[in-house]
């Protein structure tokens, strides 16, 4: 063991002595609590410098309650300003959090006060909560007119012409952006100003393709007449159809596009029935149409050759017809005066043909013969001519060849004739 001169003995002691003094004394410091903000401390615009913590406190809840029930949140879009009260999305400061952060940044023991720089500014942002549902909605109504939704890409037939646009992009709000960017602007008396030329938030939209690929060929068309006053009613349910794609394999099933409950009188159901025509004629005309569920009517209609219509009727009444040919197909409709045109274009070549009509095993009409007392001795009059019965078969014509599609048969509609004595029947003495 070494032994120390006795001079260098006290000099260690005296150290001890000063270091264990030096520690109690921090140990003793530390354990004092500051009770006042220390330096330049603002929350927000509010100096609570000097201030104990609870004096910081209320005045915190006063400024910003003050701020909550009688100012606005400020947004500027061009030469517009907008001003919503806080009060209306429930916008409110959160004094508890305000202080644990200030207590954070500033010296709260005698410690932490020793190593503290009284001459730096503190700027403490106030955690605040709101309604972001209201403020949304508030947002939804003052951004929506910088908003323009995108357009599909569309086709329609120009004369002879499949004519193409392209899709368009739009413009939409990121109303979530919006908030986030919106959020630095709260409690702090400063404008939020919007440049709708810049701003980050306004997202582009994508136009919606209708296709993987374009289509680029008119394959077949049909014509039906309607009635010139139903012109509204006709260009809505055009609309609904138009543009629909058919990929080769799948059903062309008409109440999948269009809601038949919607056709519920009888001009309405007689609309429905001419559609169904027009869509059934531009579809047989394909090679490669198959027909699933085609309901011909009992008698001749007026807006279409016998064989060719396609009623809607019964308990399980439609057109579905399956695209069996070697491409996709695009079902178009518009209208031309009191004309409604149908079109099916594909991406690819695909042979298509003419429909004709052969009436064979014809059947008169029956004559139903009634005495009308107005009439004079031996007078007579024909009252309704019928129309006979007959057989209506369908064929497709492609590139010379005929195919037979299908038949129909119709009943005939009987004669009526009036005279001024009852008939003679067989039997009668």
């Amino acid at each position: 063991m070494i032994k120390l001169p006795k001079k260098y003995t006290w000099l260690l002691v005296m150290a001890v002595q000063s270091f264990v003094g030096i520690v109690l004394g921090l140990a003793l410091v530390s354990t004092i609590a500051v009770n006042a903000v220390t330096g330049n401390v603002l929350v927000g615009k509010l100096n609570i410098g000097g201030m104990t913590f609870d004096e910081a406190s209320k005045a915190v809840t006063e400024y910003y309650d003050r701020i909550a029930l009688e100012e606005a949140l400020v947004i500027e879009l061009g030469e517009n300003t907008f001003r919503l009260n806080y009060s209306e999305f429930d916008a409110r400061v959160d004094t508890e959090k305000t202080i644990e952060i200030l207590k954070k940044e500033v010296p709260w023991n005698g410690f932490d006060k020793l190593f503290y720089n009284s001459k730096k500014d503190i700027v403490i942002k106030p955690p605040f909560s709101y309604n972001s549902g209201k403020l949304s909605a508030y947002l939804e109504k003052i951004l929506s007119p910088l908003e323009k939704l995108p357009a599909k890409e569309s086709y329609k037939v120009d004369g002879d012409a499949l004519v193409y646009t392209p899709p368009v992009p739009g413009i939409m709000v990121d109303y979530e952006a919006v908030i986030n960017e919106l959020e630095n602007y709260m409690f702090t008396g400063e404008p939020f100003r919007i440049d709708a030329e810049k701003a980050a938030f306004l997202v582009e939209e994508p136009g919606e393709s209708l296709y993987k690929e374009p289509f680029s060929k008119i394959i077949s068309k049909a014509q039906v007449e309607f009635d010139i006053n139903l012109t509204e009613k006709v260009l809505d349910a055009l609309n609904t159809i138009n543009g629909s794609v058919f990929e080769a394999g799948q059903d062309i099933n008409l109440s999948n596009l269009l809601d038949f409950s919607k056709f519920s009188g009888d001009i309405e159901r007689d609309l429905l029935n001419r559609i169904s025509t027009g869509v059934f004629q531009a579809a047989v005309k394909i090679e490669g149409i198959k027909i699933i569920n085609h309901r011909p009517s009992t008698h001749p209609v007026s807006y279409a050759d016998a064989g060719l219509e396609a009623v809607i009727a019964g308990n399980d009444g439609n057109l579905v017809l399956k695209n069996e040919a070697n491409g996709p197909l695009m079902l178009l409709a518009d209208i031309s005066e009191n004309k409604m045109n149908f079109y099916f274009v594909s991406t690819v070549d695909i042979k298509s043909g003419i429909l004709i009509i052969q009436k064979k095993d014809e059947v008169p009409p029956p004559v139903i013969t009634s005495v009308n007392n107005k009439l004079g001795k031996g007078e007579s009059r024909v009252v309704s001519e019928g129309t006979p019965g007959f057989t209506a078969i369908v064929s497709r014509i492609i590139d010379d060849e005929r195919q037979e599609l299908f038949s129909n048969k119709y009943e005939p509609v009987s004669k009526v004739v009036e005279t001024s004595e009852r008939p003679v029947l067989a039997g009668d003495k």
